[in-house]
């Protein structure tokens, strides 16, 4: 028996995550994104090439994309593009975003799985400590978009209403975000909606979550952190996309059961 409210809650904690289901085998996922927001210590021009061998080595396919071609003055004190990557690396389906103050972890169809893709961004982030890019973090935030080829308002356990009048089979998009502990965390859903798939324009249904952690972090605190930040992000968004989906959406996702993936 637990002797203390905090046992009770951790107790009641592992026992809803393990009867989560551990692996969807049709799962929905379209991309998942891990993005890092840092402070470097290094001028911005000097980021490229600093980071290039060690992401070479694992994305062998880069490319400069056309924010590099707007005047560099610009790029440095427009608000907007701040966080914006200026290059690609890519080995299908993992690609990396990366700018001189953001690098984002990406993962198109098909979804490696966490446990996998969680691995390699702690192993390639553990290279990247190495070479001292970061001097401090601003934000992380770990974001999945999934993807119903199918309207989903009168399936899910979501309930929308205009004037009295129940929204559940039109065009329709809904954004809201909520605090729990330090996360905040921002969930979209769309139905009847335009989705992109690599080169694919998709018409249905989605459900995107974002877990962020906003919070100032030097390089020694983000490296000794990460590791369990980003594990409770995946917790929460997992939960979350699990209390909104009804059965039949479930049952469409061939889910395998208990555990944590």
């Amino acid at each position: 028996m637990p002797e203390t409210a905090a046992e009770a809650i951790n107790i009641v904690k592992v026992i809803l995550m393990c009867t989560l289901p551990s692996k969807l085998q049709n799962d929905a996922i379209i991309e998942s994104i891990l993005e890092i927001q840092f402070n470097a210590n290094v001028p911005d021009d000097a980021v490229y090439g600093l980071v290039y061998p060690t992401l070479n080595r694992h994305y062998p396919n880069t490319t400069t994309l056309p924010i590099t071609n707007i005047p560099e003055e610009i790029r440095r004190t427009d608000p907007s593009l701040r966080y914006h990557a200026w290059y690609t690396f890519e080995k299908h389906p993992l690609r990396i975003n990366l700018g001189p103050r953001s690098i984002a972890f990406i993962n198109t169809k098909p979804y490696l799985g966490w446990n996998d893709w969680s691995t390699h961004i702690n192993h390639v982030l553990g290279e990247i400590k190495e070479i001292n890019l970061i001097n401090s973090v601003e934000r992380i935030g770990l974001r999945y978009i999934n993807f119903f080829n199918e309207k989903i308002l009168n399936k899910a356990h979501i309930k929308l209403q205009i004037a009295k009048k129940e929204i559940d089979n039109e065009s329709t998009s809904v954004r809201t975000e909520f605090i729990s502990g330090e996360y905040t965390i921002i969930l979209q859903i769309g139905s009847n909606v335009n989705a992109f798939s690599g080169d694919s324009n998709l018409l249905g249904s989605i459900i995107d979550i974002d877990c962020i952690i906003l919070k100032s972090m030097d390089s020694g605190e983000f490296f000794n952190k990460f590791s369990s930040l980003t594990e409770e992000a995946h917790k929460k968004g997992k939960q979350l996309f699990f209390e909104l989906i009804g059965n039949e959406l479930l049952e469409s996702l061939n889910a395998a059961p208990g555990g944590e993936q």
